[in-house]
């Protein structure tokens, strides 16, 4: 069979296949697969807005992200329609799964500021997504949007996890932007947090 025909093969498993397992596996290949169209693109992002089961739609959401690294033209279409199923599913795996596929080599622009409204999701496991990958996806023409964004979203925050993730994204922007900022934080700091803010400091000025 053709490599069209295979792929076709395993879309039709992913979507119909009443074993659960069987259409995580064949989402898989069609994640490690090379060449796409736009049809399959269209039936995977399907399954990601709306799949009864949320493993598999957690599964689609992947392959999407898996894609946006490797079809970098397709990187800003897909970033927005996976913030946009992020910000309106009602699983947080799958919310989760969004904000983690964002952490792509060369992610585009608008995965930075599209991750901002996961600082303020309910669940602490989002939150925690949201301040690891913003750190790495900060870019020189978002950062003035991002940076101040999460020193709101540390000083809010009661989870240490999520404060501790959200300064390590902030050491990510270098010295000259992280460094007032961290101490601007230090100054309001309780002892704990106080720790962590100055051991950053000082990894900034070495």
């Amino acid at each position: 069979a053709s490599a069209p025909e295979v792929r076709e093969a395993f879309l039709d498993l992913a979507e119909r296949d009443t074993d659960e397992n069987r259409r995580r596996q064949a989402l898989f290949f069609l994640g490690q697969g090379q060449g796409h169209d736009a049809q399959a693109m269209q039936r995977i992002l399907r399954l990601a807005q709306g799949d009864a089961s949320a493993e598999v739609q957690g599964d689609a959401v992947d392959v999407l992200a898996t894609y946006m690294y490797k079809y970098p033209e397709q990187g800003p279409a897909l970033a927005r329609e996976l913030l946009q199923i992020g910000r309106a599913d009602a699983d947080q795996v799958v919310r989760v799964m969004v904000v983690r596929g964002m952490a792509v080599q060369n992610a585009p622009t608008e995965a930075g500021p599209g991750l901002l409204p996961f600082l303020n999701d309910g669940e602490q496991d989002v939150r925690l997504a949201a301040a690891q990958v913003l750190g790495e996806v900060l870019r020189p023409e978002t950062r003035s949007a991002i940076l101040p964004a999460m020193e709101t979203a540390w000083r809010q925050e009661q989870d240490p996890y999520v404060r501790r993730a959200l300064v390590f994204g902030v050491v990510h922007a270098g010295p000259v932007d992280a460094g007032p900022m961290l101490q601007r934080m230090l100054a309001s700091a309780g002892p704990d947090q106080a720790v962590d803010l100055r051991d950053f400091l000082q990894i900034l000025q070495t």
